[in-house]
Formats: structure tokens, C-alpha cells, sequence
């Protein structure tokens, strides 16, 4: 999913881990919701117009998720976020 402006993209994605141990041990399922929101950062606050060229095309990313782990082992259920922040640029070759 993708918004209308260039400088902004927004990502969402859920992703599911089913684990399965010896017949005596059981299973664990993890489910977990991740949303990113990246922010490119605009040419003209770099300065020179082939600055953002050099720099790897810079951008802002934001992340946030949930994992959510259930465990048929008492015990082991458990449940956490995860927010953090990167910065990201890329060349090609």
C-alpha cells in the first residue's frame, strides 16, 4: 500500500510463525502485525539539486509492531512491541 505523495510511503505487512516441536512438547504460534511509515527526504533540503543523488536518496523510516506468541507449554505465551526508528539511503551500481 502506497500513498500519493513521493516523499511518502506507507507499508504494512503481517507475518505468521508456526513452530511444531516433538509430539510431547506441542507448538507455538506467533503472530505478528508490522506498519512502516518512511519519509524521503526532499532534494531541496539538501542543498545542491544532485546532493540527494550522492547521499543515497536518504529517507526516514518509522516502524511499529506486535508479536503476539501463543504456546500450548504453560508459560510461554507472551506478547510485546516493537517501535523503532531507521535511516536508510541506497546507490545503485
Amino acid at each position: 500500500m502506497r500513498t500519493d505523495t513521493p516523499f511518502l510511503c506507507a507499508i504494512a505487512l503481517l507475518d505468521i510463525t508456526q513452530r511444531w516441536y516433538d509430539l510431547n512438547l506441542g507448538h507455538e504460534l506467533t503472530v505478528e502485525p508490522i506498519g512502516v511509515l518512511e519519509y524521503v527526504v526532499p532534494q531541496r533540503w539538501l542543498g545542491r539539486p544532485d546532493m540527494a543523488q550522492r547521499l543515497g536518496r536518504p529517507a526516514i523510516a518509522f516502524q511499529a509492531g506486535y508479536v503476539r506468541n501463543w504456546s500450548n507449554v504453560s508459560g510461554f505465551t507472551y506478547s510485546q512491541w516493537v517501535v523503532g526508528v531507521a535511516f536508510k539511503a541506497g546507490w545503485r551500481f
